[in-house]
Formats: structure tokens, C-alpha cells, sequence
């Protein structure tokens, strides 16, 4: 009976035991699904990543975009000029330069034969050109000054602290690179004063964390200095992890820049810099660049004990000193004294200025093209025609520094941004196949049609006021002759 008695008992107790594995073998269960759906959804992914493989497979590859410029005389800038040369340019990067080369017919031609070819041209400045930050969503790039800005020859210019493309026509790739100054302000004794105190707050740190790096290497347990209340973008700034912009004008303001700099061991960009030329050699061992408007002259003050004043001759002296120039005109706009809008106070204009202060042709045109791209940070794209550049070139009909010279194309990554041909304001200066496209001549014939003038037509015969009839006409012809005869087909 005991027996049978402990059948129920031992069954009872099996029982139990499999109610209390239960539990865990959920749980192994469970800890077991998220892999297998883990495996399922790789599974899945792969097989959606083939299927987009193979739709790209069977779907025909966009075809390379070629743009070449043909038999100019191609100034590099940077590697000298190559006469009579051919730029071929393959998806907005230059692709080669040189000569004879193989150019795909479906390539868009540019005949630049008795013509030059520069880099664009970069702004550092400008305002109402492109639109403000960010420039992709606040530029119209169909606007006029746009066109106008590249008529003279930009491709590139700063808005606000964004380097950015003028892009006629699209918004792709207008965008260089962002973030591109840090500015510190030290208008002041004051801001001096505290400029200096966080930099020496920065030594002090720097201090401490040196002799704690010693203390435990030495095997001592120290507590590891924290930084805090420094100044974030001087610490940056001495570690040369951002470019900053100091506006400084005066010769003692520079002086003190230049001094600190030395001390602490940073450098950096100075807007203006009008009496940099006083202490050319002190901003020069500190390794500053400087932006600056050559004509911005002023006669010095002469009841002062050291040289001042703005001079001419400031951004050659900068430059003889070791300081990397980059040209703005005086005002960033355009305007009749700004980046466009007249003659003489355009871009390049501003670099001729420079030349007649001494500067040398050469490092004029770097002043506007290759230096300002250094100083931008943006030199492995833009500023000078290298190969695997972006093919950002402007083609022009003489000396990008003369006057007279006109700018015929802008090119932009690659594509006709501008062609003064198809321009109704400028197309009949000068056009390079001697006919105007926009003819003033038939317009107003079309006008006199509309509105007949009570005058004679011009070289007509006149009756004389005696009672005789005069030929006016052969003077007004021999005038003309010799107004076409100087114009020849337009080129200097």
C-alpha cells in the first residue's frame, strides 16, 4: 500500500517539474526570435539591395557631361600658361590641359582661339549677388546682379560666412563650404584687455594639463583638470582648428595683434589691415593674411611720432613681407563703387590698383583668384586651372587686369554660366564677330518708322540756307568710316 501510495506523489512531483522547467524554456525560446528576425530582416534587406542592383544594371548610366575650351591661352595661375592650349573638363572637374587632346564629340565647345582663359574669379565679399545664408535656399538664380557679377568675371563669392558659386540657372553645386571664419571683435581697451586674459586663462590650463600628464606618467594619482570657462573658439583657434577673422585697421591695433600672436602662437585673417604696410615684416613673421582694398588711401597724421595712414602701396609692401594679399573693392554691392556696375570698380580693377602701388601683375591676379581661395580654405576646388579642379574658368578678349578687357563666358562646374553673346546689355560691346546682336541702329529706324521725325534723314542732301544744297552726308560717312576702322573687330 506504501508503494501505491507514493505513485501519485512521485507523478505529482513530475508534474511539477516540467510546470517549473517551463518558464526557461520560454525565455531560450524568446531570447531566440529577435535573432531569427534579425536573420530575416538581413535576408530581406540583401534581397531588396539586389533587386535595386539590378534595376540600376538595367537602367542606362546618366552619360558624362564634357565641356572643352579651345586654343586660348590658358593662365593657369598657378602652373604658368599654356599658349593656345585646350581646357577639357569631364562632370565639372578639369580633366586635362594641354594640347592636342582627344575631345568627345558630344562635348560643349567654347573656340577660345585668340582669347585668354583665367580661373573665376572669388569675392571675397559681396552683397545681393547670391542670397544670404543659406545661400541654396535664398538665391533667385535667374537674377540680374547675378549676371552681372559674372559678366565681370566671379565665380565665386562669400555671403555671409559661406563660400558659394554663382550657378546661373541651378541650384547644384552652389555651395563650396560653410562656417568659413570664425570673427573676434577687439575694438577697444576693454576687448583687448579681455582678449588677453582668456588667452593667458588657455596657458594656465595648458600648463596644468602638462604637469598632470607628467604626475602620471610618473605613476602619482592626481586629479585630471577639467576645462572649464575657457573660451571655445580661442582654444580652437591656437590649436589651428578654425580660421579666424580680426577687423583691424590701425597700425597700433596691429602691432598688438601681431605681438600676441607671436607670444601665444596663433595666427590668422585681418580685414582691412589699412596701415598694415607700417608693420608689414612684424605681421609677416606671424604668418597673418590680409584682406584689403588697395585704393583705400588717407594722408596720415602728421602730428604722430610714427608712420600712418593708408597708402597705395599697402598690399605690395604686405605682400614683399610675407603676407598672403587678397583684393576686395571698397564696397561689396553692386553699384558705381562696388563689385559691378561700373568700369572702373570692378574686381580686377581693384587688382590693377594694387599694381600701380607696386604689386607685381602676377601676384595681383593671385590676389584674386588662388590667395583668396587659401584664405577661404577652398583652394582644392577653385582659384586656379589644375587638373581634377572644379572647371570654374572665365574666357576674355585681353589682360583680365586692363580696363578695356570684357569677360565673353563664365563657366561653372563645368557649365555655361554666362555668355555675353545672348546678353541684351552687353552684347553689343564689342562682339567677337564684329556684329552687334542687339543692333541700335535698326531699332531706331524701327522707332523713326513709328514716329517719323520732321528732320531730313541724316546724310541726306540739305538745302543751304543761301539757297544752295550741301552733301552733308560724305562728312557723317568719312566719321563713321573711321569710328569702324578703330573699333576694328573689337579687340585690343
Amino acid at each position: 500500500m506504501s508503494s501505491l501510495l507514493r505513485i501519485p506523489a512521485l507523478l505529482s512531483a513530475f508534474v511539477l517539474g516540467i510546470l517549473l522547467s517551463m518558464p526557461s524554456a520560454l525565455a531560450w525560446t524568446a531570447q531566440e526570435s529577435p535573432k531569427e528576425e534579425e536573420g530575416k530582416k538581413e535576408e530581406g534587406k540583401k534581397e531588396e539591395e539586389a533587386e535595386k542592383e539590378e534595376e540600376a544594371e538595367k537602367e542606362e548610366k546618366e552619360p558624362d557631361r564634357w565641356f572643352a575650351v579651345i586654343g586660348g591661352d590658358i593662365h593657369t595661375v598657378t602652373q604658368g600658361v599654356v599658349r593656345g592650349g585646350t581646357l577639357l573638363a569631364k562632370n565639372g572637374k578639369i580633366e586635362r590641359i594641354g594640347h592636342d587632346l582627344d575631345i568627345p564629340d558630344e562635348a560643349e565647345r567654347i573656340d577660345a582661339t585668340g582669347l585668354r582663359v583665367y580661373p573665376g574669379l572669388i569675392a571675397m565679399n559681396s552683397r545681393s549677388i547670391v542670397g544670404s545664408e543659406p545661400p541654396e535656399d535664398n538665391t533667385d538664380v535667374f537674377a540680374l546682379n547675378l549676371t552681372l557679377a559674372l559678366s565681370t568675371g566671379i565665380t565665386t563669392t562669400v555671403t555671409g560666412n559661406t563660400a558659394a558659386k554663382l550657378t546661373y540657372g541651378t541650384l547644384e553645386g552652389m555651395v563650396v563650404k560653410r562656417s568659413l571664419f570664425s570673427s573676434v571683435n577687439l575694438r577697444g581697451a576693454s576687448a583687448w584687455r579681455k582678449f588677453r586674459e582668456e588667452l593667458e586663462k588657455i596657458r594656465a590650463h595648458d600648463r596644468k594639463v602638462r604637469d598632470f600628464q607628467l604626475a602620471k606618467a610618473r605613476g602619482d594619482k592626481v586629479e585630471e583638470p577639467k576645462a572649464q570657462g575657457l573660451n571655445a573658439t580661442y582654444v580652437k583657434m591656437l590649436k589651428g582648428e578654425v580660421t579666424v577673422r580680426f577687423s583691424i585697421n590701425s597700425v597700433r591695433d596691429l602691432r598688438r595683434l601681431a605681438k600676441a600672436a607671436r607670444e601665444y602662437g596663433f595666427s590668422g585673417v585681418i580685414s582691412g589691415a589699412q596701415e598694415g604696410w607700417v608693420v608689414a615684416d612684424e605681421l609677416g613673421r606671424a604668418g597673418f593674411s590680409a584682406i584689403l582694398s588697395p585704393r583705400t588711401t588717407r594722408t596720415g597724421n602728421r602730428s604722430s611720432n610714427h608712420p600712418n595712414g593708408r597708402r597705395i602701396e599697402n598690399a605690395a609692401i604686405l605682400h614683399d613681407h610675407g603676407v598672403s594679399v587678397a583684393v576686395v573693392p571698397a564696397s561689396a554691392g553692386i553699384s558705381l563703387n562696388g563689385l559691378v556696375g561700373s568700369d572702373l570698380f570692378t574686381l580686377p580693377i581693384e587688382a590693377a590698383y594694387a599694381v600701380r602701388g607696386g604689386l607685381s601683375r602676377q601676384v595681383a591676379l593671385e590676389s584674386i583668384t588662388i590667395n583668396a581661395a587659401r584664405i577661404l580654405g577652398i583652394q582644392d576646388h577653385v582659384g586656379s586651372l589644375e587638373v581634377a579642379k572644379d572647371a570654374d574658368l572665365i574666357v576674355t578678349d585681353g589682360d583680365i587686369l586692363h580696363y578695356r578687357t570684357l569677360v565673353y563666358y563664365s563657366v561653372v562646374n563645368g557649365r555655361m554660366a554666362y555668355d555675353k553673346a545672348n546678353e541684351s546689355l552687353l552684347s553689343h560691346i564689342r562682339p567677337l564677330d564684329g556684329e552687334p546682336r542687339y543692333k541700335v541702329a535698326e531699332l531706331i529706324e524701327e522707332l523713326e518708322e513709328i514716329h517719323p521725325s520732321d528732320e531730313g534723314e541724316e546724310g541726306g542732301e540739305e538745302e543751304d540756307p543761301e539757297g544752295g544744297k550741301e552733301e552733308g552726308g560724305e562728312e557723317g560717312k568719312k566719321e563713321e568710316g573711321e569710328g569702324e576702322g578703330e573699333g576694328g573687330d573689337g579687340r585690343s
